[in-house]
Parts: C-alpha cells; structure tokens; sequence
C-alpha cells in the first residue's frame, strides 16, 4: 500500500465502494467468475462487452441505482 501511495499525486481521494455500487468492478468480477480463468485488459477496447457499456455511461456522468427486482436503472444526473 505505502507503493501505490508513494506514487499517487497528492491531491487525489479515494473512498472505499462495495463492489455492487461500482457496477464497473461488479461487471468484471462477474466476468472473472464465468470465465474461471485470469484475464488482463490493458485497452478499454479489450474489455468484456458489458464493462465498456457500463463504463460508458459513468464517463457520461450516469448515476445507476439496485431495483428492488436486481435490474439496474440508470439515471442521468442532470434529472436528480
């Protein structure tokens, strides 16, 4: 840990997301789970089919929420 803060600039946070909150992470454990085998995405094109959509939406500034039925909902952020 002191390695990766040694080279992290010093004006930036993090803060700890369950994975299911991080739909990003969520979708590549999910992922990593069917394949059964290790995996390593170097370009954002190599990534699964599902992840570059979700993390499409995020750069665009989407919120997601859990339905209560498992589904998932995207909201814009300019419409909370």
């Amino acid at each position: 840990i002191r390695a990766i803060w040694s080279v992290i600039p010093r004006n930036h946070q993090f803060s700890h997301c369950y994975r299911e909150r991080n739909t990003i992470a969520d979708s590549l454990v999910s992922y990593g789970n069917t394949r059964g085998s290790f995996s390593l995405f170097t370009t954002v094109s190599s990534l699964p089919f599902q992840t570059k959509r979700l993390l499409s939406l995020d750069m665009k500034s989407f919120c997601n929420f859990h339905s209560l039925s498992g589904g998932k909902v995207f909201v814009p952020l300019s419409s909370l």
